[in-house]
């Protein structure tokens, strides 16, 4: 089912719920290959449209490397891998989702996945901390480092 759809039934069922929006907490995350910042803006608006929604209360990087830019979901190479477009740098999309704030189509924003580097870099140029880097942590994967429990 394509994303745009899913997104729709969960607008329909948020008004369908009857519970005021501003009760709701609706997250989303900006997809890997609209990291271009001349298209973060774009992708947040067609996420909101699709949803039926004013604003989001939080809108995450979904992952800090950029997919090749276009309308392929997961563009890939002969062999299978997936394409990364290299030239774009995580503080860059990050910079394109504060504009976001401005614009008041999203309440804050976050990452996902980024490692310590990434978040330091964000921290640096960026004017707006994120308020959440989500990441899996589990057994196999515990994080660790990113934690600073590396020993």
């Amino acid at each position: 089912m394509p994303a745009s759809s899913c997104f729709q039934e969960v607008g329909e069922g948020i008004r369908a719920s009857g519970v005021p929006r501003k009760e709701i907490f609706v997250t989303s995350k900006l997809w890997n290959n609209k990291h271009h910042p001349e298209d973060v803006e774009a992708a947040c608006r067609g996420t909101l449209s699709d949803l039926g929604l004013e604003y989001l209360d939080l809108y995450l990087v979904h992952w800090p490397h950029a997919f090749l830019r276009g309308e392929v979901t997961f563009p890939k190479n002969e062999d299978g891998s997936v394409k990364f477009d290299e030239t774009i740098h995580p503080t860059d999309t990050w910079l394109a989702m504060e504009k976001l704030v401005a614009l008041g189509l999203v309440t804050s924003i976050g990452i996902s996945n980024f490692n310590s580097e990434q978040i330091e870099d964000v921290l640096k140029r960026g004017s707006i901390k994120p308020v959440t880097n989500q990441v899996e942590c589990q057994p196999y994967h515990n994080q660790a480092k990113l934690l600073g429990r590396e020993k």
